[in-house]
């Protein structure tokens, strides 16, 4: 599977790009970022630490990227915000 993280922007940091997608997730989905942490790596403190400057493995955001191109939306509409 390729995921295409950048998809023709100008040369943002992968953090940023990551942040955008995950924004436009949670605001489609109507979910908090604590509820998107559980249900992609069950951390509910992941967007608030991206958003503070901290990083995350490759194996973290492995796991995010295939999220967010494959949730199980009956999933994400149980847990909502």
């Amino acid at each position: 599977m390729i995921i295409h993280i950048n998809e023709g922007k100008m040369a943002n940091s992968t953090k940023e790009v990551l942040l955008e997608k995950i924004d436009k997730f949670i605001a489609t989905n109507d979910i908090s970022e604590a509820t998107f942490g559980k249900l992609t790596i069950n951390d509910t403190g992941l967007v608030n630490r991206l958003r503070s400057g901290g990083d995350i493995t490759t194996t973290k955001l492995d796991a995010i990227l295939r999220f967010l191109t494959n949730p199980n939306q009956n999933e994400v509409k149980s847990n909502g915000k």
